[in-house]
C-alpha cells in the first residue's frame, strides 16, 4: 500500500464517520422535535379550559385538614372506599 493510497483509504474512512454521524444526530433531532410538537398538543388541546374561568373577583382557596384522618383512614377501610 502506498502512501497517497493509504490517505484515500483514511480521507474516506473520516467521511464515512463523519456521514454517520451527522445522520445520527439529524435522525436524533428529527425525533426530539416530533416529540415536542406531540407535547405542545397534547398541552394545548387536553388540559383545562380556562376560558370559562373568572377573570375578575375575589377567589378563596381554602385548605383543610381532619386531625387525625391517617389513622381513621387505617382503622376504617371498608367505610372510606364508599
Amino acid at each position: 500500500l502506498n502512501l497517497p493510497e493509504y490517505k484515500a483509504k483514511l480521507v474516506g474512512r473520516r467521511l464515512g464517520l463523519i456521514i454517520g454521524i451527522s445522520v445520527t444526530i439529524g435522525v436524533v433531532l428529527f425525533v426530539l422535535v416530533v416529540i415536542i410538537a406531540k407535547q405542545r398538543h397534547t398541552i394545548k388541546y387536553k388540559t383545562r379550559d380556562v376560558e370559562a374561568a373568572p377573570k375578575s373577583g375575589t377567589i378563596a382557596i381554602i385548605f383543610t385538614d381532619i386531625e387525625g384522618s391517617t389513622s381513621l383512614w387505617d382503622a376504617s377501610r371498608s367505610a372510606m372506599s364508599k
